[in-house]
């Protein structure tokens, strides 16, 4: 399965890139993962979009308020939750 969005390339030292779909909040970090936010609004995607500073928007309203999945892309480039814990970018 692919992400059912497109990730938007973002400036920032540590997102390289966000989507959003139906309340999920994608982000992909410059070290090449990617995370999946629960239950975030549409507002706060836009709000990251227009944002001076995306990284700030990231961690002052969504990285520590909404539910983390990480989302792992096998060899043909398809998506799926990752079972385990792990430490958030």
């Amino acid at each position: 399965m692919k992400l059912p969005c497109e990730l938007v390339e973002v400036r920032s030292s540590n997102l390289k890139a966000v989507g959003w779909h139906e309340g999920v909040l994608y982000v992909r970090f410059h070290s090449g993962r990617t995370w999946s936010y629960m239950e975030v609004p549409e507002e706060k995607y836009k709000a990251m979009l227009a944002a001076k500073s995306v990284g700030k928007l990231f961690a002052s309203q969504i990285r520590l308020f909404h539910e983390a999945v990480m989302i792992e892309e096998d060899a043909e480039g398809d998506s799926h939750a990752k079972d385990s814990e792990a430490v958030r970018e």
